[in-house]
């Protein structure tokens, strides 16, 4: 008896965790705002998986309150009936709580399809892993199924407990290899940016016309600001190679995992002002490029 009134702590500690742990800091603050997407064709694709995800827990919500009043009578009345009906609600509440994961992860799915700067062997090493996730929950569901007693359930629900501690890791490297790249794109394009301008530059210097060429001064402060705006991307490279390493290592660690995570989120944060800084930089390249001289 006494072990069936553990089991509610633990299963409401559980889905807990999944909703704050996962959902709230991983879903409200790291997908939708930090790295939504501009496409709204794709935007809309995530939005349907995340209402899916969201209805799941409408379901759970619903089989746990059943869950709550079924024990409650199991315990007052300590019929046979009672305890068949307390069974019955608890399987229902734990394959909810299995749907709440399993559509959680979808949604994660979706969002790393749809996003850019990842590798298309990143995606799908990411996705191999996602889907053996989803295929070890369906087939927890269907084990659920064959519990005798409300002790066998409480087994089987041991069993999810332990394996979304090994989940975690997997779902904040998944987050962040979805943050790194949209870093990766912003590398890129600023790269890109800066070779043209370099390139630019150097055609200028090497102008004969009078009409078109540039005072010696004007041409050591454009170079002044390229200097400067290479140097920004090299450190911003550097930075950006750093968050990688860690998001390489996180699905080795389990109990840092978290803290490890918002690290890489920070590291690309420095990544992402070395880039931005490189930008206005060249910027003034630009302005000093359109600027006649005095």
């Amino acid at each position: 008896m006494s072990r069936f009134i553990r089991s509610v702590l633990l299963s409401s500690a559980f889905i807990s965790m999944i909703f704050f742990t996962l959902a709230k800091h991983a879903f409200s603050q790291t997908i939708t705002e930090a790295i939504k997407e501009d496409n709204v064709q794709n935007s809309l694709s995530f939005d349907e998986a995340f209402q899916e995800y969201l209805s799941r827990i409408d379901e759970y919500d619903v089989a746990h309150q059943d869950y709550v009043l079924k024990r409650a009578q199991y315990l007052r009345f300590k019929t046979l009936k009672s305890r068949e009906e307390a069974h019955s609600a608890t399987l229902v509440m734990l394959q909810k709580r299995d749907d709440v994961i399993i559509y959680y992860i979808k949604a994660l799915e979706k969002r790393l399809d749809e996003a850019i700067g990842v590798t298309n062997g990143r995606r799908e090493s990411l996705n191999f892993r996602t889907n053996a996730e989803i295929d070890w929950l369906e087939n927890h569901k269907e084990v659920l199924t064959s519990a005798g007693s409300l002790d066998d359930l409480i087994e089987d629900s041991d069993e999810a407990k332990e394996r979304f501690s090994s989940l975690q890791p997997l779902v904040y490297e998944v987050l962040a290899t979805i943050s790194l790249g949209r870093i990766i794109d912003f590398q890129e394009r600023v790269n890109d940016l800066y070779n043209q301008i370099k390139t630019k530059v150097e055609d200028i210097k090497k102008e004969e016309r009078d009409e078109y060429k540039l005072s010696e001064s004007k041409l050591q402060t454009i170079d002044r600001w390229l200097f400067e705006s290479g140097n920004r991307i090299i450190r911003g490279e550097e930075k950006q190679d750093n968050a990688a390493v860690k998001i390489e290592n996180l699905s080795a660690i389990s109990a840092t995992a978290f803290s490890e995570y918002y690290n890489s989120l920070s590291l690309m944060g420095e990544t992402q002002l070395f880039y931005k800084e490189a930008s206005s930089f060249m910027k003034e390249v630009i302005r000093e490029i359109k600027i006649k001289d005095q």
